[in-house]
């Protein structure tokens, strides 16, 4: 296996030249909490594009990192599972960068048929995976029969929600700025892609899954959160865990605070209602619809609604005309990572809210 400062090397240097428009803080200019979360990430997991794009943002990044911790990594939950339930919600999202990164992971943790299945598309073999994929693929759809029950023990509940919304999450973001795989050159390698992704998760991946992580200990989670009350109906599918409750119940504290700051009111009022008129489906390939519906907006802010609209709704439209556009609006490259994770986050808390609607416990048995 490399050693983890190598890969994370490796990583630093590659990274900049696959981010679109935002350059991350570099390892070796971390000061503060970013310094402090890049350190835990490099011992736990390993800097990857999804988190460091976030780094312009500290507390934001922090939180991001609290949730993949906390919901993704720690704990005795099948960790191969959860990489699994990653590349399903990425599949269902059009994610291939996620899909991607996700079946190396997979190859490093030695399940190639798993990882080949979830890459290419095909039908997953593995029976005690297939309900859980299922159930993963359904988290987009609020009417689905398939979200009436989990199917896990009741004790891993909340870190498989907490990883599918944490991918509802992170693939919005990586649509906005990466490209579409974590490796250059991939697309359309042919033969050669199988055996390029089986080497790359066998040098950057290969025993992080065995690692045990213990939950808790998130870095940026260590100060008091005032916590009166149950919390969020948008978390409260986590309330069976403590360490996942209070890292997302920190992360929907933050992406609030980015709205409040960086999104003038009205825009938060448009998206709040579309969202609440959303039941899941894809939005189709015009973004004529998010030009009409930020049309009565002021002049000046309409760039910006149609941007968190379309990473909202349709995040797969972002592309470099409509940040363009963004950024021509005087002061706006200091919101551009702010109020993409605010709209990324209003989303995955749509969708929150319709798992929490759904509060069976998983079935005896399950993985």
């Amino acid at each position: 296996m490399i050693p983890g400062n190598l890969r994370s090397v490796v990583l630093d240097q590659a990274t900049p030249g696959r981010l679109k428009h935002i350059r991350p803080v570099g390892r070796k200019e971390a000061r503060g909490l970013v310094s402090l979360v890049y350190r835990q990430v490099e011992a736990e997991y390993q800097l990857v594009p999804p988190l460091t794009l976030h780094s312009a943002v500290p507390e934001l990044m922090a939180a991001v990192w609290g949730v993949t911790r906390e919901s993704f990594l720690a704990g005795d939950t099948s960790r191969v599972a959860r990489e699994a339930v990653a590349a399903a919600v990425s599949s269902r999202n059009a994610c291939p960068f996620c899909v991607e990164a996700h079946a190396m992971s997979l190859h490093g943790a030695g399940r190639h048929d798993l990882a080949d299945a979830l890459a290419s598309g095909r039908p997953v073999s593995d029976p005690a995976l297939q309900p859980l994929l299922q159930w993963a693929a359904a988290t987009r759809d609020p009417g689905s029969p398939l979200l009436k029950a989990l199917p896990c023990e009741p004790s891993d509940r909340p870190r498989f929600i907490g990883t599918a919304l944490l991918f509802h999450y992170i693939n919005r973001m990586v649509h906005v700025f990466l490209g579409d795989s974590p490796l250059p050159g991939l697309p359309g390698m042919g033969l050669a892609r199988d055996a390029v992704r089986r080497a790359a998760g066998k040098l950057f991946m290969s025993g992080l899954a065995s690692r045990p992580v213990k939950p808790g200990l998130a870095e940026g989670l260590r100060l008091p959160v005032r916590q009166d009350g149950p919390g969020p109906e948008a978390i409260a599918w986590a309330a069976g865990d403590p360490h996942v409750h209070r890292a997302w119940w920190n992360f929907h504290r933050i992406a609030l605070g980015l709205g409040e700051r960086h999104v003038p009111v009205q825009t938060r009022i448009l998206i709040a209602d579309a969202l609440e008129a959303w039941t899941g489906g894809d939005m189709g390939l015009s973004r004529g619809w998010a030009f009409e519906a930020t049309r009565s907006l002021p002049q000046e802010q309409q760039p910006l609604a149609r941007f968190a609209l379309l990473v909202a709704l349709a995040s797969y439209q972002v592309d470099d005309q409509v940040v363009r556009d963004f950024l021509a609006v005087e002061g706006a490259g200091q919101r551009l990572v702010p109020a993409a994770a605010w709209a990324s986050a209003m989303a995955t808390f749509r969708i929150a809210r319709w798992l929490s609607h759904h509060p069976e416990e998983g079935f005896p048995g399950g993985i």
